[in-house]
């Protein structure tokens, strides 16, 4: 006879899991010059181009950049950029 070979325990997940970070809300800046007009990237099938963004919504991130959303003018694709700090009061 052979002898029975002992059977490892199965591993097991953490019971703590993580959470993914929380969906920051938008902050209120103003531009320090008349310009109002941000453009990004549009990655939608029709434009593939820069275009303007309508709807913005600025970011903070901790590092001081400053993440814009907003929609393309022209598809109404969702489209982000990131502008420098200094460009805020």
């Amino acid at each position: 006879m052979s002898p029975k070979k002992k059977m490892s325990p199965k591993k097991t997940m953490s019971p703590k899991k993580k959470m993914s970070p929380k969906k920051k809300a938008p902050v209120k800046l103003t531009l320090k010059g008349p310009e109002t007009n941000i453009t990004g990237m549009c990655m939608g099938q029709e434009c593939k181009t820069k275009r303007n963004m309508v709807t913005v919504l600025f970011y903070k991130n901790p590092n001081g950049s400053v993440r814009v959303a907003g929609k393309c003018n022209k598809c109404g694709t969702n489209m982000n950029t990131f502008v420098s700090g200094g460009l805020f009061k």
